[in-house]
């Protein structure tokens, strides 16, 4: 499946209800696309009202779902 925008480090599949058990060998974490979605919505929320890079707002995502969590904004303020 190919991701709009995705480098060669990303990878995502859709999974629709008649192929919801079948999961790619090596993706580890299942994220649901409204969550994916509140992650980014946050990001800003707590950063002053910037809006996220691309990269940043991968790497909140992948955060969240490695951690189950939203990323602190103290983790990027270098990357602001």
């Amino acid at each position: 499946m190919a991701v709009a925008g995705a480098g060669p480090a990303l990878a995502a599949v859709l999974l629709v209800p008649d192929c919801a058990t079948d999961v790619e060998e090596g993706l580890e974490h299942l994220l649901e696309v409204w969550q994916a979605a509140r992650v980014v919505e946050v990001w800003p929320q707590w950063r002053d009202g910037r809006q996220p890079t691309p990269g940043q707002a991968t790497h909140a995502v992948f955060h969240s779902s490695t951690h189950d969590a939203f990323l602190p904004a103290e983790e990027l303020e270098s990357d602001a």
